[in-house]
């Protein structure tokens, strides 16, 4: 068993990288919905367009970060694998 850790060993950073990589990835999604009813309840029902701008470009932000961040764990699970 040492034996196949001792191999392991030097993939062990790409692994970690890839599963916190995922989980920012599913955080920024989850959150997502919330965002989209800010932009409803404080924006659009009440015809408030600064709440519409400043909840869709944090929208906006979040959905670039978790491209990004499952680009780059896609790339460190295919390296460690």
């Amino acid at each position: 068993m040492s034996l196949m850790f001792s191999f392991l060993k030097k993939y062990r950073v790409a692994a970690i990288l890839a599963l916190v990589m995922m989980l920012i990835e599913l955080a920024l999604e989850l959150v997502q919905p919330y965002l989209i009813s800010k932009i409803i309840d404080d924006g659009i029902s009440r015809q408030y367009m600064p709440a519409v701008l400043l909840w869709g470009g944090i929208l906006t932000a979040g959905t670039i970060v978790a491209f990004g961040a499952g680009i780059l764990s896609s790339f460190y699970a295919s390296y460690a694998s």
